[in-house]
């Protein structure tokens, strides 16, 4: 499972911003629901806070139609909730998926009083997430060596890659400011800092993300999408800390018909399957698993266009290289980016009993 790798930071492709794909900072392999009032649901279902994982977005993000560089957080006072940065976060869904948005956890939560480094107070808050599902963090988050952030100056982040910015968190002060992240006056030393609420600076939002519904987890460069055909390519074991999720999708159908099949490695197997969605861009693909449970090979083996493909058959070769207890995945992908919408796993044991589908980082 993705972790933070002790600050190494793991990062997750998921959302887009406009048109650009939102790159995420894994700050947790748990959610962020550790206070005894506060909880995660997915619908109506309570969701366990170490079946979550708790995100916050790398790159900074936000921007009004003023001539200011992001976002005011709240034009009435400084209380979060009912601010036009509670707003600005509700409004960022609407650049994910149905099924992204399915699996982003409601969070309820109260925030424990916090100061900066120069004893600045930031008052506890009760029930300041009340189901939010994108929200900013808070002072007491940010400064969560558990989160990885040892100092202040572990806050700089950049709005376009290489230029640092402000950014807002949820944390009001005593007056009429709230907390911003930001550099000194000579631009030294990276800083949480107080600004009045009517100002400007940009966002950066995080969510609690359910595990439960991640099918799997790939490296974003090191599957490619290659040409559509038998013949399975290594995934690359390289030193790539940005991952792309496969998420369970109920809505579909697609199953295949063989449960087991004789591993023979160089050899060809065939495989028969049934309700698929057929479109230009909706394909059946294929994964081999390694022992520890991590992808080691893959494929697209159909490019499901016409109708008669809704069920059919596909072939693929084994890798010459296939060591014992690896086994195959079949699925029905759409041919997205970044997160693969899959409508079920299929598994196919091929070999010894296999181990549980989410790779390890």
């Amino acid at each position: 499972m993705i972790s933070p790798a002790q600050w190494g930071y793991n990062y997750l492709y998921f959302g887009k911003f406009g048109t650009e794909p939102i790159l995420w900072r894994v700050l947790s392999a748990s959610g962020n629901a550790i206070g005894d009032t506060d909880s995660l649901k997915q619908g109506e279902d309570t969701v366990s806070n170490k079946d979550a994982m708790f995100l916050l977005s790398e790159y900074l993000l936000g921007q009004d139609d003023s001539e200011y560089k992001g976002i005011v957080f709240n034009k009435n006072g400084t209380a979060y909730n009912g601010s036009n940065a509670q707003t600005w976060c509700g409004e960022l869904l609407t650049g994910f998926t149905e099924n992204e948005q399915n699996v982003v956890l409601a969070t309820v939560k109260s925030d424990a009083a916090s100061t900066n480094d120069r004893n600045l107070q930031f008052p506890a808050v009760d029930n300041i997430l009340s189901g939010d599902k994108v929200f900013l963090p808070s002072v007491e988050e940010m400064k969560n060596a558990k989160y990885g952030f040892s100092s202040e100056n572990d806050l700089i982040a950049y709005h376009d890659g290489s230029t640092a910015g402000d950014w807002w968190m949820r944390s009001a002060g005593t007056g009429k400011s709230v907390a911003d992240a930001e550099y000194n006056g000579d631009r030294t030393e990276y800083k949480i800092y107080a600004k009045l609420a009517n100002a400007h600076s940009y966002a950066r939002p995080a969510f609690n993300l359910s595990k439960n519904d991640v099918l799997f987890v790939c490296m974003a460069d090191g599957v490619k999408t290659g040409t559509v055909g038998s013949t399975l390519t290594a995934i690359e074991s390289n030193l790539s800390s940005e991952w792309k999720l496969t998420l369970l999708d109920k809505s579909r159908n697609f199953s295949v018909i063989e449960t087991e099949a004789e591993k023979f490695a160089g050899g060809t197997l065939t495989l028969h399957y049934t309700g698929a969605q057929t479109d230009p861009n909706e394909y059946i693909s294929t994964i081999f698993y390694d022992a520890e449970g991590k992808p080691a090979y893959y494929g697209r083996l159909k490019n499901l266009t016409d109708e008669v493909d809704a069920e059919g058959r596909v072939e693929l070769t084994v890798p010459a290289e296939l060591g014992e207890g690896e086994y195959t995945m079949l699925r029905q992908s759409h041919g997205r980016w970044r997160t693969v919408l899959p409508p079920a796993q299929a598994m196919v044991n091929s070999g010894l009993t296999p181990p549980a589908p989410a790779p390890r980082a």
